[in-house]
């Protein structure tokens, strides 16, 4: 059997094998910006790796197939120039027409609907938690232990909406002991039946002010009373991260002129709305799932307090504990859309261990501080930055539709309310529950 013309070989497979290429580039680069995006939290590196060697792999089967014959290298440039050419006006013309049409930055994805697990952590070194709990989630992929009708709210009924990050969402705890399931049992207990009371859990691991912020423009639609907002932490460890990549707390860094030019084009790139859209669909594919699911037995925290203990302290000039002007705008923004909306929310101050010479005991539960690449910064710096957090939500309480809970001075720093640095445990869980009907009683919030 004669070969196929080289020609017609060329122009039949050039499509599929650029093709190919692209998807294993795009790959690849999502793999790079989320992994120095966000280290912790990102766990599908294996199977996006495997992917782009099967992808590679299939690229070069190709090529092979393509380029058999030398002869075929003076068709590329006929092949590859218009083709440049047509991915290069496609970009634009995406990303002008996301800029027109706005696309939101900060476009969130919830855990998968309808999740039914079953998870034992690893309790003999989470102190205060149960060997084996339920982890849930209803059709939207919010935790909760009532039945809510979302697009039809019920009439004579409270609906509180709590958001956060991983202190929110409470992962380890199970589905009947987190502190909205918990304060949602105390509100109907003290309403009895006069109103129906639905405390909806939309706490989601890792996010940060501004996509708290997202959540409550977003849940409108839901026909909220109150929202319930706990945050500060996620930011301050991403402020510090920046600290620590700017060079900026004194660390005797070598910083090149080319990590220099690649954290510019990362930023650069990440400003794009074309970037965002490839990163909402990468989330959406691969990180909808929450922490536990990911970690069913919670050995992961025990290495990320490895980590830490291993880690080498260095300090910060005073002048930089403080809380970065993103963060004081984003709480600016939440709480005169409160105002605007006229809608009740509650601001929670975000309680953790950290204090200035800590005995070993409580240092050594320390596993979700900020990470470093082998450093780490003082228990009594970690406490300043987020006193420093905490101050800018007290401040924000300046008028009658934003209230805000002091949860940072109210619990204690120790293992009976902790299972790590920042992470209630059952008992932690019900404090916060009851401090925060407590306030809304004695606020007459309701």
């Amino acid at each position: 059997m004669e070969p196929i013309p080289m020609a017609a070989n060329f122009n039949k497979l050039k499509f599929f094998n650029f093709l190919f290429l692209g998807i294993g580039l795009f790959l690849l680069a999502i793999l790079l910006f989320q992994k120095s995006a966000d280290p912790v939290f990102f766990r599908y590196s294996s199977r996006l790796l495997i992917l782009i060697w099967v992808i590679a792999a299939a690229d070069v089967s190709l090529a092979w197939i393509i380029f058999y014959r030398i002869e075929a290298l003076l068709k590329i440039e006929r092949g590859l120039a218009p083709l440049m050419l047509v991915m290069l006006f496609s970009i634009i013309f995406v990303e002008l027409f996301l800029r027109v049409t706005n696309l939101p930055a900060n476009k969130l994805t919830n855990n998968l609907p309808n999740l039914r697990m079953t998870l034992q952590p690893a309790y003999k070194i989470l102190p205060g938690l149960d060997p084996q709990i339920s982890f849930t989630t209803d059709s939207l992929g919010f935790r909760t232990t009532k039945q809510v009708d979302y697009g039809n709210k019920p009439e004579n009924t409270i609906r509180v909406i709590a958001i956060g990050g991983s202190a929110a969402e409470s992962f380890y705890i199970d589905d009947q002991k987190t502190w909205p399931s918990l304060l949602g049992g105390y509100l109907d207990k003290y309403l009895e039946n006069q109103r129906s009371v639905e405390v909806i859990n939309a706490g989601r691991s890792g996010e940060y002010a501004n996509q708290h912020l997202a959540k409550m423009k977003d849940y409108l639609k839901f026909s909220p009373n109150i929202y319930v907002v706990l945050l500060g932490f996620n930011d301050m460890t991403a402020y510090f991260q920046n600290l620590y990549r700017n060079n900026i707390m004194g660390a005797k860094e070598f910083v090149s002129s080319f990590d220099k030019f690649y954290d510019s084009s990362i930023k650069r790139v990440r400003s794009a709305r074309i970037y965002r859209l490839f990163s909402l669909s990468y989330r959406i594919l691969f990180q909808q799932k929450s922490f536990p699911t990911i970690d069913t037995h919670g050995q992961v925290v025990q290495s990320l307090r490895d980590l830490v203990k291993s880690a080498q302290i260095i300090d910060l000039p005073a002048e930089s504990l403080k809380a970065d002007t993103g963060f004081r705008g984003t709480v600016a923004d939440i709480a005169a859309f409160c105002n605007k909306e006229k809608i009740q929310c509650i601001l929670m101050t975000q309680p953790t261990i950290y204090f200035d010479k800590m005995p070993a005991d409580l240092e050594g539960l320390i596993g979700f501080a900020p990470k470093l690449s082998g450093f780490k910064f003082s228990t009594g710096q970690l406490a300043k930055i987020m006193e420093a957090y905490n101050d800018v939500l007290l401040e924000s309480a300046e008028n009658s539709y934003v209230h805000v809970i002091d949860l940072a001075k109210n619990l204690p720093k120790d293992q009976s309310v902790f299972y790590d640095d920042v992470h209630f445990n059952n008992l932690g869980s019900e404090k916060v529950a009851k401090k925060l009907f407590e306030f809304i009683l004695k606020e007459k919030v309701l």
